[in-house]
């Protein structure tokens, strides 16, 4: 088995876990009162605090280019590209979408933000670089 599939499991279960904090956080923002459950049938209405819907866009954001890193690594995989060069760049993706996750959820500066994100974008090409050199 290629060991591409660390970070790539990783990250799966990352997403996870992001997934069980915005499930967590939105359930008691309704037993509290502070969001009636109906605005998360049409998301419409008064909504939840800014730091919840910060973290709904955050959980969002991870089907964009993160799904480009999954369907990377199953492209590598499937190659049989699995060198250390390939290893350290997957792990370099998922190290800046952590980054890419502190820096959104604990600040959220922009200026830094779009530095993680522009990292991971970069690694994302690398990696096809990779695919593309072993085809």
């Amino acid at each position: 088995m290629s060991t591409l599939i660390y970070p790539a499991a990783f990250y799966v279960l990352y997403i996870f876990a992001l997934f069980l904090s915005l499930m967590v956080v939105r359930v008691r923002a309704v037993k509290s009162g502070k969001v009636a459950m109906a605005y998360f049938a049409t998301y419409s209405g008064e909504g939840p605090p800014e730091w919840i819907v910060v973290l709904g866009r955050h959980y969002d954001n991870q089907f964009q280019v993160p799904l480009l890193f999954l369907l990377t690594c199953s492209v590598l995989m499937h190659a049989g590209v699995q060198d250390g060069l390939t290893q350290g760049l997957a792990w370099l993706f998922v190290a800046s979408r952590l980054a890419h996750t502190w820096v959104h959820l604990h600040g959220n500066i922009v200026a830094r933000r779009l530095q993680a994100y522009a990292l991971g974008w970069f690694t994302i090409v690398a990696l096809w670089i990779r695919v593309l050199l072993a085809a």
